[in-house]
């Protein structure tokens, strides 16, 4: 019952706490007489969804960390994690796109997964782009990558997926994984940079995803789903809650196996459901 409760009104927790972060991005930059940024909506924006990610990133890596671990070592299928020693598809290997990398939060998790690929039979040792557009978290992930002693395997891009050729040396056809943890739900003109970014992958290539979604069950959640979006898009940066992200997923490009299914253990009334699973491009 409680954690039905939870799943309705989940949306709304993170819509309070970043209302109080505006009033303390203000206060703080008042503080700091930075004048320019509070004039300016973008780089307020930043400075904003900066500060609140801070806060709210660890507490949403928390939730989605085992199945996040569990889709990039390939163990998980139709919205289920397999034990650990059970793969069922293959683990993130090779050339890795991480796309909305923020200030680190899966870092860790692939600084593991490199010296796996490092030392596993047959597997491509992994080299890792990570895309995060904002600089405040841009910034905080090269800390990151420096603290986890990742200098040469993982290299920041601090710009947009539209940017990528420009300010990275990758390629159309050149990347043999992409991973996008809870990020599709942000990115500006989705389709468009969606089939970008399919165009990156090799064929072959993989794609590993776990992003909230469109609710689709029923017609309370959709419709509170819709009333919620109304606040949150206006609260969240760039966050919205009611993208079709499977439906255009499955529409980008020609895909030779799709297993992308909604978790698990979500509850039927998730005004945030979450999808998990992977995309295999043609070959």
């Amino acid at each position: 019952m409680l954690k039905d409760i939870w799943a309705v009104v989940k949306p709304w927790f993170f819509i309070c706490i970043s209302t109080t972060f505006f009033f303390i991005t203000v206060a703080k930059l008042i503080s700091e007489g930075d004048l320019d940024t509070l004039r300016s909506k973008k780089k307020f924006g930043e400075a904003w969804f900066g500060n609140l990610w801070r806060f709210v990133g660890p507490k949403a890596q928390a939730e989605a960390e085992g199945w996040v671990i569990s889709l990039l070592e390939g163990r998980v299928e139709n919205g289920r994690a397999a034990v650990k020693t059970d793969a069922v598809s293959h683990a993130l290997e090779g050339v890795v796109l991480e796309v909305g990398a923020g200030s680190g939060m899966w870092t860790k998790v692939l600084a593991d997964i490199a010296l796996a690929s490092e030392t596993g039979e047959g597997r491509t040792p992994i080299k890792v782009y990570g895309v995060e557009p904002n600089p405040m978290s841009a910034a905080a992930l090269k800390r990151r990558v420096e603290q986890l002693g990742l200098d040469g395997r993982y290299e920041v891009i601090p710009a947009g997926i539209e940017d990528l050729e420009k300010e990275s040396p990758l390629k159309p056809g050149s990347v043999d994984c992409i991973m996008t943890v809870q990020c599709l739900c942000s990115i500006p003109e989705p389709e468009k940079n969606m089939r970008l970014l399919y165009e990156y992958l090799k064929k072959g290539g993989r794609w590993y995803v776990y992003e909230h979604v469109r609710a689709d069950e029923g017609v309370f959640i959709p419709a509170f789903q819709k009333f919620t979006n109304f606040f949150w898009k206006r609260l969240m940066g760039t966050c919205q809650l009611c993208r079709p992200t499977t439906d255009t997923l499955h529409k980008i490009g020609e895909w030779e196996s799709i297993d992308l299914a909604v978790r698990s253990t979500e509850s039927r009334y998730a005004a945030m459901p979450h999808v998990v699973g992977t995309l295999k491009k043609a070959v």
